[in-house]
């Protein structure tokens, strides 16, 4: 009976003890997770290796679950390649997600054969702290789905956006002015747009009109919302001398929906001339008062006229040729500037000049050089000689003219002599010094007598005769031969040296006796591309200079061909067919009636590129095929080079701030960069800018390969409360070299931080923390739940102790008695 009651003395304690416990308390840290996938979307019932498919994976978390989750990465079983990125960076807290919202894990497939229709999968997560911190602890969690099991087919082309301007509009322009525009466009299918491309195109049926466009801010749109409307702005520049009238630009849409169905569309603004304009035309003339006096400065009065029929704006006016014996401009700069100077108008402005005292005679000659705008794309220069009216004697200035010039009146044979003579007069009252006389004929006209005359004085008013005999050589061809007569002299005392030139043409039969015989030849003389670059997908202009290289024969019924000499290859390795393909309703194949001697006649062909071209420059062969006059056929075959660069696309995900934004605390801006291009991006950079300090905040991807993704996670501290707004840079180098940079704005609601006194202090001092405030802010050890736990062990161990001790004391009196 004793010892009956000594097991129940020890059980009440031991449940006396306990009940000071919570009843909520839960041993253990379990998380519970379940996942299931949502739809499969495929492109038909029947799959084969190599074909794709959609999957859309659901994953929740219990409420009982204790822990916070962070879902690391996913991976798919044999017989399925993961197309995307094994990367996740979903956070789960306990019953925070029910139903569709859920987070949604989306996956493109690759079917890889072996018959399983099974798509199993794992997903790994790490447990997490209170504060969000990732622990060391980890787990997985597994599902799975057969593909013959509730399918999805689904037709994705009926998910069509479609992307158009919001109103047709006429612009209004004047020729030879800028204007710009911003043309509203609308996503007015009922899905989203992805990778949205627009070409401005300024062609009318091959021809350029005189249109420029300029300044287009945006060209590509990662995604359009549906019924969301967008601008594209740019400018228009029309040249001054377009006729009136109206002016098509084709603007072209290329997108896809999400599901990567591509579509196209285009929309047709008119810009509508309203005049023509005549250029800017500048004249320039003195306005001074009196003459200048040698040795003195004096104020050169220049006035500048339009007269033209456009305004002439930032005109630079410079005078030139200044030196110290003759004008030089003194204290400022011989440069002027004048804003603009309207059709009609005459502005003057000043120089602060000196004339050499040494100077004589009424006039002194010096240019001007100046350079202005007219509206036009080209800066507009030109020269002009004026001449400054001088106080002083009459200049002794010798002149020297070449008169009665004689030269054959036929045509000359190669090898034959003929005879050029001239007479020299000086006209003047003054002897001229140094005088040398030079006959040139060049490398095909050559001197057979003396050629250079050379004397100290030619007095005023002498004339001489002057000959000299040429032969033509047998380069000659059929045409016209300059020969040059130049003459330098000093036409004063220590002056300096002046030189004039005249020309006499000679026309020479440069036929030769076997030139019927010799072949005529076409070359490609020259070929352009535009783009220079061409990028895969794209179409461009190829230009091709046909050159008949002969010099007396014609060549007629020329057939040229163009060949690429690589192919491509589809995905299954099947020939595809060229890199290169002329567009709908063009030809690779051009045909000239007829070339002259060493004429050039040019032929355009607009091209397709094909959009998996490796990039390289890819050899195209052209084959000629043409006949001489006299029937006979020949053929060439001349090779071009054209370099092919593959599209380069930066798609970047849904920027977030993780966690709650308080002031003073660090947040995390989030977000996925992928690169959805055709080619490698080099020199990746990532980061974010806006009124907050930052930490962690850059990351240097480097080369950024194509279809890879990139997880960017920056800390940033807010330092002001309310709204605060960022953006995230993304900057890359393309493989051309080419800088990019994307930005994405993101914004954000940042509260105070709390202040720790209010919390703590009541009105009289007291300690006024809530419980759940105490038992977030208590160490593990403070905790009631375990300072119960040791309490109650400790009595319990109490308890123990003193039944032994009275056993043990009571086994001892029995020894005893």
């Amino acid at each position: 009976m004793k010892r009956i009651n000594k097991y129940f003395i020890s059980l009440f304690i031991f449940v006396f003890c306990f009940s000071f416990i919570p009843s909520h308390f839960v041993y253990g840290d379990d998380v519970e997770l379940s996942t299931w996938i949502k739809t499969v979307y495929i492109s038909g019932n029947e799959l084969d290796a190599g074909d794709t498919l959609t999957v859309e994976i659901m994953v929740k978390m219990s409420s009982n679950s204790e822990k916070s989750v962070r879902l690391q990465s996913i991976e798919f079983s044999d017989g399925y390649k993961n197309l995307g990125s094994s990367s996740l960076g979903f956070d789960l807290t306990p019953g925070s997600y029910d139903g569709d919202d859920n987070p949604l894990i989306i996956r493109k497939l690759e079917y890889t054969g072996g018959g399983s229709r099974n798509i199993s999968y794992t997903i790994e997560y790490v447990e997490l702290t209170e504060d969000g911190k990732a622990t060391n602890k980890t787990g997985t969690i597994t599902g799975s789905k057969s593909i013959d099991d509730s399918i999805t087919v689904v037709d994705t082309k009926k998910y069509q956006p479609r992307i158009s301007l919001v109103n047709d509009e006429v612009i209004e322009i004047g020729a030879g002015e800028y204007k710009e525009v911003s043309l509203p466009f609308i996503n007015a299918g009922g899905f989203t747009a992805k990778g949205v491309t627009i070409t401005i195109d300024t062609n009318k049926e091959e021809t350029q009109i005189p249109i420029l466009i300029k300044n287009v801010e945006k060209l590509y749109f990662s995604s359009i919302n549906r019924n969301a409307i967008n601008y594209l702005n740019f400018g228009i520049e029309v040249d001054r001398t377009a006729e009136p009238g109206l002016y098509p630009i084709t603007l072209k849409y290329k997108y896809t929906n999400a599901s990567d169905d591509e579509f196209e569309g285009e929309d047709t603004i008119y810009v509508k001339v309203l005049n023509t304009q005549m250029p800017a035309r500048l004249k320039f003339g003195i306005n001074n008062p009196e003459p200048l006096t040698p040795g003195n400065s004096s104020v050169l009065n220049l006035e500048v006229t339009n007269q033209g029929e456009s305004t002439a704006s930032n005109i630079e006016i410079a005078l030139t040729g200044l030196n110290k014996d003759g004008i030089t401009v003194v204290d400022e700069s011989n440069i002027s500037f004048i804003p603009s100077i309207s059709p009609g108008e005459t502005i003057t402005t000043q120089f602060k000049i000196m004339a050499s005292g040494i100077l004589e005679g009424s006039v002194e000659p010096i240019t001007i050089e100046y350079t202005y705008a007219d509206g036009t794309t080209e800066k507009q220069e030109g020269s002009q000689q004026i001449f400054i009216p001088l106080d002083g004697k009459t200049l002794g200035l010798s002149e020297l003219t070449i008169e009665n010039i004689t030269s054959p009146s036929d045509s000359v044979k190669i090898g034959e002599d003929f005879n050029i003579g001239f007479t020299l007069v000086n006209n003047s009252e003054y002897n001229a010094k140094s005088v040398k006389i030079t006959l040139d004929g060049g490398d095909i006209l050559k001197p057979k007598s003396q050629n250079i005359y050379a004397f100290k004085d030619f007095n005023a008013g002498d004339k001489k005769q002057f000959s000299c005999t040429f032969w033509a050589s047998s380069d000659a061809e059929y045409r016209n031969y300059p020969i040059e007569i130049k003459v330098e002299y000093i036409p004063y005392q220590d002056g300096d040296i002046v030189t004039f030139s005249q020309y006499v043409g000679i026309n020479v039969d440069g036929s030769k006796s076997d030139d019927t015989k010799s072949k005529p030849r076409v070359i490609i003389g020259e070929y352009s591309v535009e783009p220079q670059i061409v990028r895969a997908g794209e179409e461009f202009y190829l230009s091709l200079g046909f050159t008949n290289t002969h010099s007396s024969k014609v060549v007629q019924n020329m057939k040229a061909t163009l060949t690429i000499n690589e192919k491509v290859s589809d995905s299954s390795g099947e020939d595809a067919g060229t890199v290169f393909t002329p567009v709908s309703g063009q030809s690779n194949m051009f045909y000239i009636s007829e070339i002259q001697p060493t004429t050039t006649i040019t032929r355009n062909v607009r091209m397709y590129t094909v959009p998996d071209a490796t990039p390289k420059t890819y050899e195209v062969t052209v084959e000629m095929e043409y006949e001489d006059s006299n029937g006979e056929s020949y053929t060439e075959t001349a090779k071009i080079g054209i370099p092919v660069q593959q599209r380069t696309q930066i798609d970047i995900g849904e920027v977030r701030i993780d966690g709650e934004a308080i002031v003073g605390e660090p947040a995390y801006v989030v977000s996925q960069i992928f690169n959805t291009g055709r080619t490698n991006i080099k020199n990746l950079m990532v980061t974010v800018e806006g009124d907050f300090e930052k930490q962690e905040a850059n990351l240097f991807v480097g080369n950024f390969q194509q279809g890879n993704e990139e997880y960017f996670e920056g800390v940033i501290i807010p330092t002001q409360s309310g709204e605060c707004s960022g953006e995230l840079v993304v900057t890359y180098e393309e493989i051309t070299g080419e800088q990019r940079e994307e930005r994405i704005p993101f914004t954000m609601n940042v509260m105070e931080a709390p202040m720790i006194e209010d919390i703590n202090m009541g009105v009289d001092g007291m300690d006024m923390m809530p419980p759940e405030m105490e038992e977030v802010k208590k160490p593990f050890y403070k905790k009631p739940v375990v300072i119960s736990g040791i309490l109650a062990s400790l009595v319990l161990i109490a308890a123990i102790i003193i039944i032994i001790r009275k056993r043990k004391k009571r086994n001892e009196i029995d020894i005893d008695e």
